[in-house]
């Protein structure tokens, strides 16, 4: 396994192509970006590009969308993205914007022992949409292919709010 390459949850949005740029750039890994297919309607080789634009150096989907789909989504979907972890030899995961902090890195750690979860939302500077779109310009990476239409359904703001609300109740990783 590559100690250097890391299974990265990717969805389009500015926040996944920050966290994308700054873990090849700052961290020294090599991203594989890895989107989700419910069957919403996306034009994958745009999602592609973005990607790789942002970073990535390879792009995979994992497709959820297909008939006898588990209940337990969040489940099903650890487990799809630990099997590409393990195919693609990283030896870590990462979730841009946290997305599985509720107890799901408990169940990552439990089905993938042997694979390291990476927080990058919580070590990155790079935390207010100034901050990213300046991070983004920098390292080269068109700022609109990461703010288009996937920008409204992961909105930066609503995550820091959620952010806030997980310190008051309680939620740990």
């Amino acid at each position: 396994m590559s100690e250097k390459r890391i299974v990265l949850e990717y969805t389009g949005d500015m926040v996944s192509s920050v966290m994308s740029k700054w873990l090849e750039v700052e961290q020294g890994y090599e991203v594989i970006a890895a989107y989700y297919n419910y069957g919403q309607p996306v034009d994958m080789a745009e999602m592609k590009k973005k990607a790789l634009l942002s970073g990535a150096k390879k792009f995979c989907v994992i497709d959820l969308n297909r008939e006898g789909f588990v209940v337990d989504v969040n489940e099903h979907m650890q487990r799809e993205l630990t099997q590409l972890a393990r195919i693609e030899g990283a030896t870590c995961v990462a979730f841009a914007q946290g997305s599985f902090c509720m107890g799901m890195n408990d169940l990552l750690a439990e089905i993938a022992p042997e694979l390291q979860i990476v927080e990058p939302f919580e070590m990155c500077w790079v935390q207010s949409r100034e901050d990213q779109i300046d991070f983004l310009k920098k390292h080269h990476v068109p700022v609109g292919i990461a703010t288009k239409e996937y920008e409204l359904r992961n909105d930066f703001a609503a995550f820091c709010d959620w952010h806030k609300r997980r310190d008051v109740y309680g939620i740990t990783y």
